[in-house]
């Protein structure tokens, strides 16, 4: 009998354990269970897709089930926040990727030409050609407000690339050159101060700004710029050359960990500190199309994801990975 209910006592244990086992694991949101790398805008299904999984065993997962129809995307760097742009709304919207949840951007119009993000992903600029005017909003992703704004028609050219700081006191403006010829031209922009002119370039292909300090890529020249205290005297150094192996640099980014990174056409990665000196240097097999931060320190390289992605690991430098390309019946293409 003794024998009969210590049995019946173990079997009544194993019951409650697994019970509390599985309403456990019923409480543990799905973010938890699968670690999201990143997001990728698919620009044919008009979709954001999940890439699930860690650095160097990850996939392309299937799209979110958004409640709208997505124009453009673009990622926060706490890879949970989207900045989105739709024709079902009128302005731009925030939006909660774990929780799909948006936020609009009031005075935010949806019908943006462009953005760009602050490294710490917390202010962002939105560029509308139609009136020549760029939007600067702060307090993301929970509170966007608008911080002001910056009339790019002080000169004739037309805002081809630009960067905002972290507090969006602060941007680099480049502006390309006219179709009659001539260079390229690099301005700052304070809120205290206004447009002042920093330099020319044959070719301004991306800017990004890390602290004070920002980057500039001149692709024709085959440069990077290292663009000293942009509050104060904005002045332009040069950071690389092909004489560093530089081809053609065509994306730059910054990151939380004080460093900035430059790729080129022919697969060339330059790491810079934040004093604007190359840390480390390495190459990918691919045409690099992209720096977009993913978790843990990783940048995407390329967007397309009918092919393999290819992502650099700036926690260790001179490692590339690739995500598997996304099977489908005929070409497509995603990216930032």
């Amino acid at each position: 009998m003794a024998h009969f209910e210590l049995k019946l006592k173990r079997r009544f244990i194993g019951i409650l354990v697994l019970c509390l086992a599985t309403t456990a694991t019923a409480q543990i949101p799905t973010s938890f269970q699968v670690p999201v790398l990143g997001y990728l805008f698919d620009t044919e299904s008009r979709t954001i897709r999940p890439i699930v999984g860690v650095a160097g065993s990850s996939r392309i997962d299937a799209p979110l089930a958004l409640p709208i129809t997505i124009e453009s995307a673009a990622f926060l760097p706490d890879h949970r926040h989207a900045i989105v742009s739709s024709r079902d709304s009128s302005t731009l919207m925030v939006f909660d990727l774990l929780e799909i949840k948006g936020t609009p951007i009031f005075g935010a119009r949806s019908s943006i030409t462009s953005l760009e993000m602050s490294s710490d992903g917390k202010t962002v600029a939105l560029y509308y050609a139609d009136s020549r005017n760029l939007l600067i909003v702060g307090g993301l992703p929970a509170a966007p407000v608008i911080l002001g704004s910056i009339d790019t028609s002080f000169v004739s050219a037309t805002l081809s690339q630009f960067a905002i700081s972290d507090d969006g006191g602060a941007a680099l403006l480049g502006f390309s050159s006219t179709p009659e010829g001539g260079q390229d031209s690099l301005y700052r922009w304070t809120g205290a101060t206004g447009p002042r002119f920093v330099t020319n370039a044959a070719h301004i292909s991306d800017i990004s700004i890390l602290g004070r300090d920002g980057v500039v890529l001149d692709s024709i020249s085959d440069q990077v710029l290292w663009v000293h205290d942009i509050p104060g005297d904005a002045t332009p150094l040069l950071a690389a050359s092909s004489a560093d192996g530089l081809s053609h640099p065509i994306a730059a980014s910054s990151s939380p960990r004080n460093e900035a990174y430059v790729g080129d056409s022919a697969g060339g990665i330059l790491v810079f500190n934040a004093a604007g000196n190359i840390a480390g240097k390495t190459r990918c097999n691919c045409e690099i199309t992209a720096m977009a931060p993913l978790s843990n320190s990783a940048i995407r390289l390329t967007d397309r994801i009918d092919r393999p992605i290819f992502v650099f690991d700036a926690n260790d430098i001179g490692r590339i990975f690739f995500i598997p390309a996304l099977p489908s019946q005929s070409p497509r293409a995603g990216g930032q």
